[in-house]
C-alpha cells in the first residue's frame, strides 16, 4: 500500500526543471481585454488561468513548461485536441458528431443550413476535447499578449486517473509559504506522470561503413579507465523562480551571464592504466574469470592489469568521451568531436585533482554551422571558444573543494594573461554582479514578499542583466538566455538560473520545427 506521503515521488533521474510541483495560487490579476482570464504568478512564474476555474489561495499542481504527461492522465481527462479524440476516453461521443460531418461534408450539395451545422458540430467536438497534441506536450503560450509557462490541474484532475490522490491535503505539502511553493516529483503512485519533451527525430540512414565500424567496435575489449568516484557530471542547474525563497537579503551571491552553448567536463584525475601482463598471469586471470566455481581453491591473488595514476578525461554534459581504452571516440551530437578540441587546448593546464566545467560556444570547428543556431558570440566562422564556470579540486585530506566564481574567474584571466595564444579559445566568465540581493535592490521592502519582488525586478533588469534584451555579445540578433545565481561560501554545490521569456519564446519555436537542443536531451 502506497502511503500519502509517498503518493508524489521524485524518480532517480527527476530533472527538477521539468517536473510537476504542487503550489499555491496568489493574487489573481485581470486581463485587459477579458472577462474570464487572469494573470497569476505561480512558483515565480507567470501563468494565465481562467478565473472561473481558479481562485487566490487555491492548492494545485503545476506542471512545468516543455514537459511531457502521462498518456494514459491526458485520455482520462478528455485533453487531447480533436484532431486526437481517439486517444480520449470520451472517444464514443465523438464519433457520432464526426460521422454526422462527414455525411454533411459529401452531400452533393451543401446548403447554408449545411455550413451552419458542420460549424456546429465542430464546436460541439472541441467542447468534448482539450487541447494537447499526440505527444503530450506543456508549451509555453500567449494569451492576450500574457506568457503563461506550464499547465495548471486540480486534485480532482489528478484523482481522475489516479483514484487514490482524491483526499490527499496538498497544503501539507508546500515547503515555503511565503511563495506558495512546494514539493518537487514527476512520479504518481508510483507511475511516471511528468518528464522533459525531447521533440522526435528522425534517424539518418546508417551506411554499410558505419555498420561494419560498429560490428568492429563490439568486437574489442572496452577498458574502462575511470572510477566513478573520481568522476562527476555538472549538477542540473535548477530554476531560480522555484528557489528564490532559499536566498536571504544578506547572502552574498555572484550573477553571471548564461550562454547557450553546450556544455563540456575537462579533469584531471586518477584513471586506470592498463600494464601487459605475463602469459602465467594472464592465464591465472583466465582461471578466475571462467571458473569462478573453483575461485575458492585458487588462493593465489589476481594480478590486476592496470595502475592508477594521473591522467586526462573528457566530457559533454552527459557522455565521458575517453572512458575507454580501444573505444573509438564517436562525433556524437555535432558530428564532429568539439570536446576533443576544446580539450587539446585545455589539458595541459588542467593540475592534478582539477575539474573544470563549462560552455563551449560558437561554431562547430573548421564549420559554418553553430552550436547552437544565430548564437554566435562574436565568433568568427568556424572557430569556438571555452568559458569555464565551474572548477573542483581534491585537496590533499581528499575532500572535494568548490571554488568561488570569483576564483573561477580570476583562474581563467591568469591563465588568459600568461598565455596569451588563448585568448580567442578560452573566455573568462562574465560576473554582472557580486554582492548581497538587499545591496542589488536597496528600494525592495524586506519586510513585505521580499522574495517575491525581488525575483521581479531581476526578471525585469535590462540595465544590469540584460533581460529581454538581444544578446550583447552575439553578431546575429537573439536573445540574451538569462543569468545564473550562486551563493558565495555555499555548503552544497548549487546554482541557478533565470532565463529570459523571449529565450523560452525562441526555444519553443525551435521545438515546435523539431529541433533538438542538445542541453535538453536525455542522450547528451
Amino acid at each position: 500500500m502506497i502511503t500519502n506521503e509517498k503518493m508524489f515521488s521524485s524518480s532517480e533521474n527527476i530533472k527538477k526543471e521539468y517536473c510537476a510541483q504542487i503550489v499555491r495560487i496568489g493574487e489573481l490579476i485581470p486581463i485587459e481585454g477579458s472577462d474570464f482570464l487572469a494573470q497569476v504568478t505561480v512558483s515565480g512564474t507567470s501563468m494565465v488561468v481562467r478565473k472561473d476555474e481558479f481562485k487566490t489561495g487555491d492548492y494545485v499542481i503545476y506542471c512545468k513548461n516543455e514537459t511531457v504527461l502521462n498518456e494514459e492522465f491526458l485520455s482520462k481527462n478528455n485533453l487531447y485536441e480533436s484532431s486526437e479524440f481517439m486517444r480520449n476516453s470520451n472517444r464514443d461521443k465523438v464519433i457520432p458528431l464526426k460521422e454526422k460531418i462527414l455525411e454533411l461534408s459529401n452531400k452533393p450539395v451543401k446548403t447554408e443550413e449545411d455550413e451552419a451545422q458542420i460549424q456546429e458540430l465542430e464546436m460541439q467536438i472541441k467542447s468534448f476535447c482539450g487541447f494537447f497534441n499526440k505527444y503530450g506536450r506543456v508549451k509555453m503560450i500567449r494569451l492576450r499578449g500574457i506568457p503563461s509557462f506550464g499547465f495548471l490541474i486540480k486534485l480532482d484532475t489528478l484523482a481522475n486517473w489516479k483514484p487514490q490522490v482524491k483526499n490527499i491535503d496538498l497544503s501539507k505539502l508546500i515547503v515555503n509559504e511565503e511563495m506558495g511553493i512546494g514539493i518537487d516529483f514527476d512520479t504518481v503512485c508510483d507511475d511516471k506522470f511528468i518528464e522533459v519533451y525531447i521533440p522526435p527525430v528522425k534517424e539518418k540512414p546508417t551506411s554499410n561503413s558505419q555498420k561494419r565500424e560498429k560490428k568492429r567496435q563490439q568486437k574489442i575489449e572496452k577498458f574502462e579507465r575511470i572510477s566513478k568516484n573520481d568522476f562527476a557530471f555538472h549538477y542540473d542547474t535548477n530554476r531560480l523562480d522555484d528557489n528564490i525563497w532559499r536566498i536571504s537579503p544578506t547572502d552574498n551571491v555572484s550573477i553571471s551571464s548564461k550562454l547557450h552553448g553546450t556544455s563540456g567536463i575537462f579533469a584531471n584525475i586518477p584513471v586506470k592504466t592498463p600494464i601487459k601482463l605475463t602469459l602465467v598471469e594472464r592465464f591465472w586471470n583466465y582461471l578466475h574469470k571462467k571458473a569462478n566455481e573453483l575461485t575458492i581453491y585458487l588462493s593465489k591473488k589476481v594480478t590486476e592489469n592496470y595502475k592508477i595514476e594521473y591522467g586526462n578525461v573528457y566530457s559533454s554534459r552527459g557522455v565521458i568521451k575517453n572512458q575507454f581504452i580501444n573505444s573509438k571516440v564517436t562525433d556524437g551530437f555535432y558530428g564532429t568531436d568539439v570536446w576533443a578540441d576544446i580539450n587539446e587546448v585545455l589539458k595541459p593546464y588542467i593540475l592534478q585533482g582539477m575539474t573544470i566545467y563549462g560552455e563551449i560556444c560558437g561554431y562547430i570547428s573548421e564549420s559554418n554551422k553553430m552550436i547552437q543556431k544565430g548564437y554566435d558570440y562574436g565568433c568568427r566562422i568556424g572557430t569556438n571558444f571555452f568559458m569555464p564556470y565551474r572548477i573542483t579540486t581534491m585537496e590533499e585530506n581528499g575532500n572535494k573543494r568548490e571554488w568561488e566564481v570569483t576564483e573561477v574567474y580570476e583562474w581563467t584571466v591568469n591563465l588568459i594573461n600568461d598565455h596569451p595564444e588563448l585568448k580567442d579559445k578560452i573566455h573568462p566568465i562574465t560576473i554582472l554582479y557580486n554582492g548581497t540581493l538587499s545591496d542589488l535592490y536597496p528600494d525592495v521592502s524586506i519586510q513585505n514578499h521580499w522574495h517575491e519582488n525581488v525575483l521581479s525586478k531581476m526578471r525585469n533588469d535590462k540595465e544590469r542583466f540584460y533581460m529581454e534584451c538581444n544578446d550583447p555579445t552575439c553578431k546575429n540578433k537573439v536573445p540574451f538566455e538569462g543569468i545564473v545565481l550562486r551563493v558565495s561560501n555555499d555548503d552544497k554545490s548549487e546554482a541557478f538560473k533565470l532565463k529570459t521569456t523571449a529565450f523560452f519564446e525562441k526555444e519553443r519555436k525551435n521545438i515546435d520545427k523539431g529541433e533538438v537542443d542538445i542541453e535538453m536531451s536525455s542522450t547528451l
